[in-house]
């Protein structure tokens, strides 16, 4: 196996090849987030520069030529995408997944590629799984559009705990004060029992010292109301922005 790293020693690429050459790639192949890459998220989660814990993307070759399953994630280590691969064409099924907060929500998209282009019945999900919509495609051009109208029945979402704009609004003046209207996109999972876990920043302070705090701050704000689906406790991933200057809060619809 070879393994190739930059003037720093950060791990860049590691895969196996065919010939003494190094010129045919065959087998599998892992290839890592760039320190340049990672540092803004490191710095904002306080996490290590040891970009062996960072993988952009896993995939195979064989003689050269992308084949089977590929896969891209998130510098957070969320998955991005899926595709399929055969003779170095993107060929069969697909999965591409919405992660980023701007909406402040997540989709999934699911399809199939035939020779590199979309082709056939293409499903979108949304951050509950539930279909949202059906897409047709041929020739990689839309055809016709399918929307679910009844996607959010039965959802309840999670709630913040009761007084917690009160709760954050404390810890948080001196931020304020010093820097008016910033917003933090804190995305957290709400567990059946009401428990706010695994906080991460999407958007925050360059200072990670202070992004650790307010995940605290988050994390023990008390009781969530817990989410539903189908008047069934449901663990539910949400995106919780905080803005400061004066202090407000919203939580991602669906």
């Amino acid at each position: 196996m070879l393994k190739q790293y930059n003037m720093r020693d950060s791990l860049l690429v590691s895969g196996t090849f065919k010939d003494s050459t190094l010129t045919v790639q065959n087998g599998k192949f892992i290839f890592y987030y760039t320190p340049a890459e990672s540092y803004t998220w490191r710095k904002a989660n306080i996490t290590g520069a040891d970009t062996n814990k960072y993988i952009k993307t896993i995939g195979y070759y064989a003689d050269g030529k992308k084949t089977g399953i590929w896969s891209t994630y998130e510098i957070n280590g969320d998955l991005q995408n899926t595709s399929t691969y055969a003779n170095d064409m993107q060929t069969g099924p697909a999965r591409f997944i919405d992660n980023t907060p701007a909406g402040l929500s997540a989709h999934s998209y699911d399809g199939n590629y035939v020779n590199g282009k979309r082709d056939g019945e293409w499903k979108v999900t949304s951050l509950y799984g539930r279909l949202e919509e059906t897409r047709y495609y041929h020739d990689d051009q839309l055809a016709k559009t399918v929307i679910n109208h009844n996607v959010n029945k039965g959802i309840v979402q999670p709630a913040a705990p009761k007084n917690f704009k009160l709760y954050v609004s404390k810890d948080l003046a001196a931020y304020a004060k010093s820097d008016p209207g910033k917003k933090i996109i804190i995305k957290l999972i709400v567990g059946k029992d009401g428990s706010a876990k695994n906080t991460s920043i999407f958007s925050g302070y360059d200072d990670a010292v202070k992004n650790l705090a307010i995940m605290d701050l988050v994390k023990s704000s008390g009781k969530w109301r817990a989410g539903s689906i189908d008047r069934h406790p449901a663990e539910m991933t949400t995106f919780c922005t905080i803005s400061t200057g004066p202090i407000t809060y919203t939580l991602s619809k669906y």
